[in-house]
This record gives structure tokens, sequence and C-alpha cells, in this order.
């Protein structure tokens, strides 16, 4: 800031200080914005992750039903849970003794995100009721 004569008279900014001062303010606006950005990317990120659990944890539930009936487990592969048409699942199991009272389930969930499919893998082992 500069002022205009000896006397005490106006006083003001000039062009360089103002445009330097904008400059300042943009570069603190657009951190603020990446930060934002950042935020964003990581809420859908968890969202997506929290979809693919809730649809693992679901087709579990249903095979755990039908194993404890009468053993017949289908796998799966490029299915979609209803309502939910962004995410594919792919489910396989893995017999783990000898009378098929144990099965490993494995379900891998994905979904597109920047472009790119992003799995995400669940396991669980189900198994028959004993009588």
């Amino acid at each position: 800031m500069r002022t205009a004569g000896r006397r005490g008279g106006p006083r003001g900014f000039t062009l360089v200080e103002v445009l330097a001062a904008l400059g300042i303010a943009a570069l603190a606006v657009m951190g603020v914005l990446a930060v934002f950005a950042s935020a964003v990317r990581s809420y859908r990120r968890a969202r997506d992750g929290m979809e693919a659990a809730n649809i693992a944890n679901s087709l579990a539930a249903e095979a755990r039903a039908v194993f404890t009936i009468d053993r017949t487990l289908e796998p799966v592969t490029g299915g979609h849970w209803p309502g939910k048409h962004r995410y594919t699942y792919d489910v396989t199991y893995v017999p783990l003794d000898k009378e098929g009272d144990e099965v490993l389930m494995h379900v891998r969930v994905h979904w597109k995100e920047g472009g790119e499919p992003v799995p995400l893998d669940f396991d669980t082992i189900l198994l028959r009721k004993m009588e």
C-alpha cells in the first residue's frame, strides 16, 4: 500500500497488490476444492464397499438356508442383485470335508469406478446342521 503524497493524501492498493491477493485467494480455493473432491471419492468408495458387503452377506444367508436343507449349492457367474444393477457378483463353493458338511463360499462383488472394474472378495464357511 502506498501513499499518494507526503501530506497523507488518499491511500489505496496498487494493481499488482490486488492481483497478488487474488492469486493467493484462488490458490486457497483450489486447495479446498481438492480436499472436497478427495472426500467425495472416499465417500463413494466406502459406500460401494458397504453395498458389496451387504450383497455378499445376503448371498451367504441365502446359501446357508439352502445348504442346511439339501446341500445343493450352485456357483454363480455374473449375477445381478435386484435393484443394484451397478453391482455384479460371482459365487464359488469349495468342499472342506469328505462328507460335504463344510463348504467354503467365496463371493466376489464387482462394480465400476472411473471406468475400471473394482472387485471385492468375501469368504465364509457354511456348515450343515448336525442332527
